[in-house]
Parts: C-alpha cells; sequence; structure tokens
C-alpha cells in the first residue's frame, strides 16, 4: 500500500521506480511525476540511474 503525501508508486521488474504526488491536500499538493530508471554496465559492472519529471524543484537534486 502507498502510504504518506504518494498518490501512486511503483517498480518495476527492470528496477524503473515511478512515484507521483497531486494536487488533493492528503497528496504532496503539487501534481508530480518522478521516474528514477537503472542502466547496468556489464564492462564495469555498475549501475547508474537517470530520472525524468516535473516540476523540477521537486525532483531531486542530481536530475535538475
Amino acid at each position: 500500500p502507498i502510504v504518506g503525501k504518494l498518490s501512486f508508486a511503483s517498480v518495476t521488474d527492470g528496477g524503473v521506480i515511478v512515484v507521483n504526488g497531486n494536487t488533493q491536500s492528503s497528496s504532496t499538493g503539487q501534481a508530480i511525476t518522478i521516474t528514477v530508471t537503472p542502466t547496468y554496465s556489464t564492462l564495469t559492472g555498475t549501475i547508474t540511474w537517470s530520472c525524468v519529471g516535473s516540476p523540477a524543484k521537486y525532483m531531486p537534486a542530481t536530475c535538475r
């Protein structure tokens, strides 16, 4: 279950994380969408993350 200020959250089998908030006072009070996507490098054995979303002021600092 979703608890707190989010109106939606999911994680796919591939590791993509999506969170949403909406304008209702029981949520974030602002319509937001943040999607964080992992990419695995077989060359280095590392995972890098990319993110997209809006509005920018609610994005993680590394995504702005």
